[in-house]
Formats: structure tokens, sequence, C-alpha cells
């Protein structure tokens, strides 16, 4: 909702927002939610405030992680909250009220960021797994890495 929205964020530097899927089916049959709220909320974050948005979306074997969705949700991220805004990707691990998938491929995490910087997303990071390239800040017009 718009004013709850305001004041909560009124006070943040920085949001790492979860965009779990990029359907409104996977936001319904697994997190009794809707997608569009979520996405109205990054689109405030971006357009509207001066707070730090990144996104993460954790891939779940057979549920969201399609090329399809992905390019979907990347040349999303690009068109509505630009290029500059990082998107991680992290792997599934098995637990709890989700023991019945496994846990997310490495090849499935470095698809995922292929797919991100291909559409143009600019800071594209893979998560919860052992991956360098993909946990590597990289300019965006030469490709050095960043050095801390």
């Amino acid at each position: 909702m718009p004013e709850p929205r305001a004041g909560f964020f009124a006070e943040m530097d920085a949001a790492n927002v979860d965009l779990k899927a990029f359907t409104e089916r996977f936001y319904q049959k697994i997190c009794a939610g809707r997608l569009q709220p979520v996405l109205d909320t990054l689109e405030y974050l971006a357009r509207e405030t001066s707070v730090w948005v990144e996104i993460t979306n954790l891939l779940i074997p057979g549920l969201n992680d399609g090329a399809a969705e992905i390019e979907a949700l990347s040349r999303w991220v690009v068109e509505q909250l630009g290029p500059h805004v990082p998107l991680h990707f992290t792997a599934f691990h098995p637990d709890w009220r989700m023991i019945d998938r496994p846990p997310t491929p490495a090849g499935t995490l470095t698809r995922a960021r292929r797919i991100a910087l291909d559409a143009g997303v600019r800071y594209a990071y893979t998560g919860n797994a052992h991956d360098t390239d993909g946990g590597t800040t990289r300019c965006h017009a030469c490709s050095a890495a960043h050095r801390a």
C-alpha cells in the first residue's frame, strides 16, 4: 500500500528486495501472495526515493528457473528500474517446507547471470554457491574487476 510504503522506506538508505519469481502463478501458489505489489514497490523505490535498491531472486529448480522467466525478469529490471540495479541470483537449498526440490545447480546460476547480462543488467551476481566470477563486481563498460 502506498501510504505505509512511503513511511516504511523514508528512513532507509538501502534495500535488498526478494523478487521470488516473475509469474503471478508462482506468487499465488508458492507464496500465497501477488507479484504486482512487489513490482510496484520496486518501481517506487527506484523512481521516487533515494534508497539504494538491489534485487535477489532465489532460483528454485522447476519452479522459477526457466530461461524465459529469467529473461523476462531481467528485461523488466532494465526497462522499469534501470540497468544499474544489481540483480542477485541465489541457489536454493532444500529445507523446512520445501524438501521436495533439489538444490539449484551451479550451472543454473551461471546461466541466469548470463541471461541477465545479455538483457542489459550491468551488475548481475550469483550467490549461495562458490562462484568467484559471479560474485565479482565488474565495470559495465570495460569488464575490469573492481578491487576493494
